[in-house]
């Protein structure tokens, strides 16, 4: 849409005006007025660059991008434009330049970090990292050819997004929220709220008997993990160390597992701490995007007592397990290139010695499984549209994975597809429809005959729905009386319960930082 102003007020001058059928978003005004930049909707893991003129008309795609990177922007002569996509390899971000007539995009620069700002003026790119390091983060920016030229502390919750027109200052977000973690019953029920609304608070993980659930949290401007009595009770407080970035808390509370994050390289280390002693080692020193990456059975990092991780060594990127007194153990390997290039794939999910994973195929996607360290892969599902996230089912005989209709008609739903023990379809894919139009973050109930999926309906905030796997039952939503935000969630390991952080907004500001000269 577009919408006349008069200048000097700032009012609008008019109603607004339609320009595009393609929905669409971060829209950019080429510099002579003429013609619009926006991102199109793609299948998931996949975007479109698009431009329309800015009088309306018919929108044509400039380039098909693997990622999501970043705000494009026009360059300031209007015939070229600058985005951010992954093509250098799984973790790796390259900013590109393409003709605004379309062609083929050339790689510019790449970089770790994540690039949420260019300023095409002065050929400057904001850069961040893409884990929340201990300390004050900082965001950095480069040139376009990769030259360091400013490095900025930010404060807490702080999020750059975006240069001012003269690319001497950055502008800023800062969030003011907290997030009382909430428990509600699976079958039905109100929720209650575990922890005081004082921090914004993460679940971790449950013990095996659900009766105590580890809580991320901050104390005295400290991040620690509290293990909390699911019934009431005592909480214990569990010291995490002062540079790790991300933790996981094994179930039988002997072990902490957590991530260490390179600020130059963004790269993270696995390490694992056994708590009566202190005693610390290292299990991977490249982790690929932890922890999700990774699924073990009905969604969880754990197989057995195992941890779940891949990791890249050389050229190779490897799925491993390792128990928290043991060593690592390679599970199967594959040529990171191979990832690099799939725009569909969103990580493993594990079952004993079988595997799965999506990738795309035009704009279709297909769902492989695989069996031991060198059995070929089989395609056991194709479908038009977008595969993400499988997870395999507690049981073994079911994989589930979120699917994206294609095109622009924002469709969400769960793919089910039955597999025999041996990797082969067993029942033919179907696709069970979640009433919402965005999802992510599947997981099984330990009966594997239903799962539960956070997603938006297009009416109100996120919520986590409980979608059955049986013909004619009909999705619900088991947090509708929580008008909350949230974005994350933990299910107990006997599916009795949810929790999840519920965001409390108490405002916000906008910041200018002026760059160093």
């Amino acid at each position: 849409m577009t919408i006349p102003f008069e200048a000097r007020t700032g009012r609008s001058a008019g109603p607004a005006q339609q320009v595009s059928l393609e929905p669409g978003y971060f829209p950019a005004v080429s510099p002579d007025g003429r013609w619009i930049l926006f991102e199109g909707f793609g299948l998931p893991g996949t975007r479109r660059l698009m431009v329309v003129p800015s009088a309306g008309g018919t929108a044509r795609t400039v380039v098909r991008s693997k990622s999501y990177g970043g705000r494009p922007e026009w360059s300031p002569d209007g015939r070229e434009i600058y985005f951010v996509d992954r093509v250098s390899g799984v973790s790796e971000r390259t900013l590109m330049r393409v003709s605004a007539d379309s062609g083929q995009p050339q790689p510019l620069w790449s970089t770790p970090r994540r690039i949420p700002a260019l300023n095409t003026t002065a050929r400057q790119a904001l850069t961040l990292s893409d884990v929340s390091l201990p300390g004050s983060p900082v965001a950095q920016v480069f040139t376009f050819e990769g030259r360091p030229v400013a490095s900025v502390p930010l404060h807490r919750n702080m999020s750059p997004s975006s240069f001012t027109g003269d690319g001497r200052s950055i502008l800023a977000t800062v969030s003011d929220a907290v997030a009382p973690i909430r428990v509600v019953p699976v079958a039905g029920g109100h929720s209650r709220t575990l922890t005081e609304a004082r921090e914004y608070d993460e679940p971790d993980t449950w013990t095996a008997d659900a009766g105590h659930l580890a809580v991320r949290t901050r104390m005295n401007g400290h991040a620690t993990l509290l293990d909390i009595q699911i019934d009431g009770g005592q909480a214990a407080e569990i010291a995490t160390p002062p540079e790790a970035t991300r933790t996981t808390l094994s179930p039988d509370r002997n072990h902490l597992f957590y991530v260490v994050t390179d600020s130059a390289t963004s790269r993270g280390s696995l390490r694992v701490r056994r708590l009566s002693d202190g005693r610390t080692r290292e299990i991977a020193r490249d982790l690929v995007s932890p922890p999700q990456f990774t699924r073990g059975p009905g969604g969880s990092p754990f197989s057995g007592a195992e941890i779940l991780y891949a990791e890249r060594r050389g050229d190779r990127l490897e799925l491993r397990s390792c128990a928290p007194e043991g060593e690592p153990r390679l599970l199967r390997s594959f040529p990171a290139a191979s990832f690099a290039d799939r725009s569909g794939f969103s990580g493993f999910t594990v079952h004993g010695e079988h595997f799965a994973w999506t990738d795309v195929l035009g704009d279709s996607s297909a769902l492989l499984v695989a069996e031991g360290l060198n059995g070929a892969p089989r395609r056991v599902a194709t479908v038009p549209g977008g595969l993400y996230e499988p997870v395999w089912s507690p049981d073994g005989r079911w994989i589930a994975a979120s699917y994206g209709a294609p095109g622009a008609s924002l469709r969400y739903a769960v793919l089910v597809v039955g597999v025999t023990p041996g990797g082969l379809p067993s029942a033919p894919p179907r696709l069970v429809e979640a009433g919402l139009v965005v999802g992510w973050d599947i997981k099984w109930l330990p009966d594997s005959r239903a799962v539960t999926v956070l997603g938006m309906s297009g009416q109100g905030s996120p919520g986590v729905w409980l979608v059955s796997l049986r013909e004619g039952d009909s999705p619900v939503n088991l947090t509708r009386d929580d008008p909350s935000m949230m974005w994350s969630y933990s299910l107990s390991p006997d599916g009795r319960y949810i929790a999840y952080p519920a965001e409390v907004p108490r405002g916000s500001s906008i910041w200018r930082i002026d760059l160093p000269r």
